[in-house]
């Protein structure tokens, strides 16, 4: 198969994976009385600002954050805006983590959860929109929340290594993929 059959190949399954996260999450996970509903876009937004070119990682963080823009209630940009930031940051600072299969993606995912509610609650008070700043509900919620996405992390990055290695494809700025 030709780099560019590759290509196609690669990008058509990483959307149809986010789109089947994307409905688990609105749909089974949505349905659920759990306190906890992990953001299961976000492990695969780390994973390719980790793994892919900028350009790679811009343009899936904008498709994914448009994805969930589609099924939250927030102003159109909030997300897209926010999953940017995190694929440029995971990008920028991809050399400074060392490559484990477990911790790093916990640890990564976590602390972008967190700073996808900081980017959050930030946006949506210069839209003057009420966001809950307490403590209670950043200890009380968002960091239980936080551990939740991050235990499910280790699964979708497992999945994004094994397309990684069965598509062998190329990166456009960085040679082979890591």
């Amino acid at each position: 198969m030709n780099h560019f059959g590759k290509l196609t190949v690669y990008l058509l399954v990483i959307l149809f994976f986010a789109l089947c996260l994307m409905t688990i999450q609105t749909t089974l996970i949505g349905r659920w009385t759990l306190y906890f509903k992990p953001d299961l876009l976000l492990p695969m937004v780390v994973f390719i600002g980790f793994r892919r070119s900028i350009l790679e990682s811009a343009l899936f963080a904008f498709l994914f954050g448009y994805f969930v823009e589609l099924h939250s209630g927030l102003p159109f940009g909030m997300y897209t805006l926010s999953y940017l930031a995190i694929a440029a940051l995971c990008h920028f600072t991809r050399n400074l983590f060392a490559a484990d299969e477990y911790l790093t993606p916990a640890v990564g995912v976590g602390a972008a959860f967190i700073l996808l509610q900081l980017l959050l609650t930030l946006l949506a008070r210069m839209l003057n929109m009420k966001a809950d700043l307490s403590l209670n509900y950043w200890i009380g919620y968002l960091l239980p929340l936080a551990g939740a996405t991050a235990l499910l992390s280790p699964l979708i990055f497992a999945f994004c290594s094994y397309l990684d290695r069965v598509t062998q494809r190329e990166s456009v700025e960085n040679g082979p993929s890591r």
